[in-house]
């Protein structure tokens, strides 16, 4: 087996071998993974392994390097709102090559991150994704480890037209059912969209929604690229309007079996409206019709309690996924968590409660 970084001309060949990945995620691509590489003014890096006589890529591992900050650089597998990364490997191979392409991955990995002078290093697998847990708990050299709740919705198989919406009604609990029918006799509609002057508009009343309760949002680029960076195949955002006023919006991606529900905005005033119910049913029902398999909410706190029962009574069950994370300089931990944020906005540097003077 051969390990080396993937160039920009095997892009073509790394897409391809994720299609051999069901486990591969949005976050895994090279458009997803340039798009916040762009955003981050981080570095981005992919190892792959190759057979060495047909040279077929075995596996890979995609990571993003931080810019220079006070305690050097962080490295993330993967970086930004709710990314996941973990070692990819080919459904073909057996189990004791999966084990060998893990490791030269790994190894190639810490080797990069000492290149790069790395103050701490964090692999995220996903909830999909056993391999890199199973691994990692036996082989990576990590300090720290991390969880987040997993939740996903396995959306049901399409069948016919007519009998979508009931198949999902049933894996809803309530006041889902109740919250949708709301919607539907307020006047609330739904179309789904492409148009960069809806991203404009998700993204207004994101800032909105997220200021008001001093949260960090995502920059207006990070919106105003997505159409330059995915196939209209890859992303849509639904909207929801009452009488031809847009009200509620919700940016999803797309990639092999799973849609990632990515980010949600309701304008405060109409939110008793419920828009944002039926924009999830539309968006699910439509899912379904292409065939996908899963809706990805992303990870919860165990903290966040009320959250993960909004998510799990759209039919969505834990699968919990890990921070693994190794420092380098124990300096880091005498950091405040402000100043990490600061310096390292959107990367994982260290589990805040293992900081010195938290």
């Amino acid at each position: 087996m051969i390990v080396k970084t993937l160039k920009e001309n095997e892009a073509v060949e790394y897409s391809s071998f994720l299609n051999s990945v069901p486990e591969a995620l949005i976050y895994h691509t090279l458009p997803y993974l340039k798009h916040i590489g762009n955003e981050l003014q981080a570095d981005l890096e992919v190892l792959i392994v190759r057979e060495e006589t047909k040279q077929d890529i075995l596996g890979a591992l995609p990571f993003l390097f931080s810019q220079h900050g006070k305690y050097g650089r962080i490295c993330n597998s993967s970086a930004y709102f709710g990314s996941n990364g973990g070692f990819l490997l080919r459904s073909s191979i057996g189990e004791d090559t999966k084990v060998e392409v893990m490791e030269k991955l790994y190894v190639a990995f810490e080797d990069l991150c000492e290149e790069y002078g790395v103050s701490s290093s964090t692999i995220i697998s996903s909830p999909f994704d056993d391999n890199t847990n199973l691994w990692c708990e036996s082989n990576a050299s990590f300090d720290f480890k991390d969880s987040r709740i997993g939740q996903v919705t396995p959306l049901p198989e399409f069948t016919n037209q007519d009998s979508i919406e009931q198949d999902l009604i049933d894996i809803f609990s309530d006041p889902r059912p109740r919250n949708i029918r709301k919607a539907r006799k307020s006047g609330i509609e739904v179309y789904r969209s492409t148009d960069p002057e809806d991203l404009d508009f998700l993204f207004d009343v994101h800032v909105d929604n997220i200021s008001a309760i001093g949260g960090l949002t995502k920059r207006k680029d990070f919106f105003q690229e997505i159409p330059t960076r995915y196939s209209t195949s890859e992303y849509a955002v639904f909207i929801a309007q009452l009488n031809d006023k847009k009200v509620a919006g919700l940016l999803l991606f797309y990639f092999n079996n799973t849609v990632e529900y990515f980010t949600p905005a309701t304008i405060h005033e109409f939110r008793n409206l419920q828009p944002s119910s039926l924009i999830i049913l539309e968006a699910m029902k439509d899912a379904v019709r292409r065939g996908f398999k899963y809706w990805n909410w992303g990870g919860t706190w165990k903290s966040q309690t009320s959250l993960h029962s909004f998510k799990k009574k759209w039919g969505a069950v834990d699968m919990d996924y890990y921070y693994y994370t190794r420092v380098y300089d124990q300096n880091i931990l005498e950091a405040s968590r402000e100043e990490l944020g600061s310096e390292y906005s959107n990367f994982y540097v260290v589990p805040y409660d293992k900081l010195k003077h938290e």
